[in-house]
C-alpha cells in the first residue's frame, strides 16, 4: 500500500490520514523468532540480548513514516552490560545475598527473616518506575528516523516520585484516583519526549477522562457485587440441597460455581476496563502534538475487546510461539487506527545531541521490565 501525508481540504481544515505502514510479514518474523528461541534455551538465556536486538531491528526497520522505516542501533552488547551491571550492583548484594541469609535464619529467627523479606520487597518495588523510565530512555535514544534521534529527557526522580506517590494514593482513594495519575504520567512523559529539535506535547482534560472512567467504575463496582451476591445464593441452595459431608457431589457443584464466578466477573471486569482504556487511547492520542504534527486516534471499545480476546486466544492456542503474530497484530491495529496530518513539517527537524545512556535497560531486565 501506498504511504500517504497529511494534507488539508479546501476548508483550510488538516485531513488526517494513516501515517504508520507496517511491512513486517509473520513468515519473516518465525524466521527471527525461533532460531532466537533455541539459542537462548541453548544458552541458558543470555542470547536473549541478541535476540531481543535482532526482533527490534527488523520491527522498527519495517514501519515507515512516508515511505521510511526507522532505523534502531541499539547493541546486544550495551544490553547485556547493563544487564550485568545491575547483578553485580544491584541484584547480588541487596538480592540474592539478604535472601540467602534470610533462609538461613529461617528457622533460628523467622521475624527477623521475615522483616528482611519484607524490606527486599519495598526496595525492588521502589526500583520498579526507574526500571520503566531508564528504559524509555535507552529505547527513544537508540531509534531513529531518517538520521533524526528521538529522546526521552525526562528527569528519573520526577518520574519515580510520581509513581510512588500513586502507588499510596491508589488504594487510599479505592482507585478513583486512577485517571489522574494516567493523566499526570502521561503528561509527564509526553511532554518530555523529543525528535530532534521536535518536541512532543499533549494536553489531558480531567473531565473527559473521568467521564469515562465513572461509568466503568461504576459498572465494575455493580458486576463484582452482582457475581458476588449471585454466588453466594447459589451456594446456599447447593448446600441445602447437597449438604457438605452428606454427599459427594457437594464439592463438585461448589467448583463448578466458584469456576462460573470466576469467568463471569473476568468478562464482566474486561468490559468495564475496555471501555475505559478505548477512550482514554482515542482521546489522549487525538490531543498529541509532534511539532506542527497533529494525531488523531479512533479505537472502539469493541475492538480493542477483541484484539486482547483474539491475542489470549492465540497464546493459548500456540503454546507460546504466539509472539511473532501477536507482534504483527500490535503493528497492524496502530496503523488502522492511528491518523496524522501535517507529517511534512517532520522534514525541517534538526538533529540534537543530548546525553544518552551508555549501557542497555539491564535494570528492567533484571525486574522483568521488558519491551520487546
Amino acid at each position: 500500500m501506498k504511504d500517504q501525508i497529511a494534507v488539508s481540504d479546501m476548508s483550510g481544515q488538516p485531513e488526517f490520514s494513516r501515517f504508520v505502514f507496517s511491512h513486517c510479514q509473520i513468515g519473516e518474523l518465525f524466521k527471527i523468532y525461533i532460531p532466537n528461541l533455541i539459542f537462548t534455551v541453548l544458552t541458558l538465556g543470555i542470547y536473549r540480548f541478541w535476540a531481543k536486538t535482532r526482533i527490534r531491528r527488523y520491527v522498527f526497520s519495517h514501519v515507515k513514516v512516508m515511505g521510511d522505516g526507522f532505523e534502531y542501533t541499539g547493541t546486544a552488547g550495551e544490553l547485556f552490560k547493563g544487564f550485568l551491571l545491575v547483578m553485580l550492583v544491584i541484584i547480588l548484594p541487596f538480592g540474592i545475598l539478604p535472601a540467602l541469609f534470610a533462609e538461613s535464619l529461617g528457622l533460628a529467627n523467622q521475624e527477623l527473616a521475615a522483616v528482611i523479606y519484607i524490606v527486599q520487597t519495598v526496595f525492588f518495588a521502589c526500583l520498579f518506575p526507574i526500571a520503566i523510565i531508564r528504559t524509555y530512555k535507552y529505547l527513544f535514544s537508540r531509534v531513529n528516523w531518517r538520521g533524526v534521534r528521538f529522546a526521552q529527557v525526562a528527569p528519573t526522580f520526577g518520574y519515580w516520585w510520581r509513581w510512588m506517590a500513586f502507588v499510596v494514593a491508589m488504594p487510599v482513594t479505592l482507585g478513583l484516583i486512577y485517571p489522574f495519575k494516567q493523566a499526570v504520567m502521561t503528561r509527564y512523559l509526553v511532554n518530555h519526549t523529543r525528535f530532534g529539535n521536535q518536541s512532543c506535547h499533549v494536553e489531558i482534560s480531567l473531565k473527559k477522562l473521568y467521564g469515562a472512567f465513572l461509568i466503568s467504575y461504576v459498572f465494575c463496582v455493580l458486576s463484582v457485587a452482582a457475581v458476588g451476591f449471585g454466588t453466594w445464593v447459589i451456594l446456599e441452595m447447593v448446600d441445602v440441597a447437597y449438604p457438605v459431608g452428606e454427599s459427594m457431589l457437594a464439592d463438585v457443584y461448589r467448583t463448578l460455581v466458584f469456576m462460573a464466578a470466576g469467568i463471569l466477573g473476568s468478562i464482566l471486569l474486561g468490559l468495564s476496563v475496555f471501555y475505559y482504556y478505548a477512550k482514554f487511547i482515542s482521546y489522549v492520542g487525538s490531543s498529541l502534538t509532534l511539532g506542527e504534527c497533529r494525531f488523531k486516534v479512533a479505537v472502539k471499545p469493541s475492538h480493542l475487546l477483541g484484539f486482547y480476546l483474539m491475542n489470549m486466544l492465540l497464546m493459548a492456542m500456540m503454546f507460546g510461539f504466539s509472539f511473532p503474530v501477536i507482534m504483527y497484530r500490535y503493528l497492524e491495529f496502530i496503523s488502522r487506527h492511528f491518523q496524522a496530518s501535517g507529517l511534512e513539517a517532520l522534514e525541517q527537524t534538526i538533529q540534537v545531541d543530548r546525553e544518552e545512556l551508555k549501557t542497555g535497560e539491564g535494570l528492567a531486565d533484571a525486574l522483568d521490565v521488558g519491551v520487546f
